[in-house]
């Protein structure tokens, strides 16, 4: 799953320091440590790239012939799961 709007550390850190104190403490984020944002946006951000390497190393192999049976079994999906998700992304 895509983010669809990505803040920067400083768009995080000014939305953070124009908030009234008073609604962030009445949210649960309030509590969290900003840490733990940026674990978490970090995250986000490798999964992002490794998707993207995924899909573009299943592209290389469909050029190089390599059949959506044998993609399947490498990603630990069928045949037809392999085919099914990546076939749109690599067109």
């Amino acid at each position: 799953m895509t983010t669809k709007t990505k803040l920067t550390d400083e768009e995080y850190a000014a939305k953070f320091a124009q908030t009234d104190p008073a609604e962030i403490m009445e949210s649960a984020r309030g509590i969290w440590e900003a840490d733990t944002f940026r674990d978490i946006q970090v995250a986000r951000d490798r999964k992002e790239q490794a998707e993207t390497e995924l899909t573009q190393a299943v592209a290389k192999a469909r050029q190089a012939g390599m059949t959506w049976q044998a993609i399947g079994g490498i990603l630990g999906m069928s045949r037809q799961g392999a085919q099914s998700y990546y076939r749109s992304r690599i067109a």
